[in-house]
């Protein structure tokens, strides 16, 4: 399977779908405009900190505007560096899952002895 075959077949497996798709440059990122999200309606929004510009995003009209934003399906992932080779593959799953698990209604207020880490 190629690799974007294999990350097709996980995201299935988990029960997600991507709901916006875009080129990836070489370094495989692509920047969005937050105009481009308004039509996300059933998504959830991961970004990454360190992000220069958060508060003035997450404060602005259109941010505020977007589904995503109004329901509260968006997270930060702390901070990990994402092109070290097979080492961070596992260092992004972790910081990906610890910003969703924030969006899980039954994690909120959980503690380390009731299973769950960062």
């Amino acid at each position: 399977l190629s690799r974007r075959q294999r990350q097709m077949c996980i995201r299935d497996s988990m029960g997600m779908a991507q709901p916006l798709t875009r080129p990836a440059s070489a370094y495989g990122l692509t920047q969005v405009r937050i105009r481009d999200l308004k039509n996300l309606t059933d998504a959830y929004v991961i970004y990454i900190r360190p992000f220069a510009q958060e508060a003035k995003v997450m404060n602005s009209i259109l941010w505020c505007a977007t589904p995503f934003a109004r329901k509260h399906h968006v997270a930060p992932a702390e901070p990990y560096w994402s092109h070290g080779g097979a080492p961070s593959i596992l260092t992004t799953a972790k910081r990906v899952t610890e910003a969703l698990l924030t969006l899980a209604p039954s994690y909120a207020g959980r503690t380390e002895q009731e299973g769950t880490s960062k």
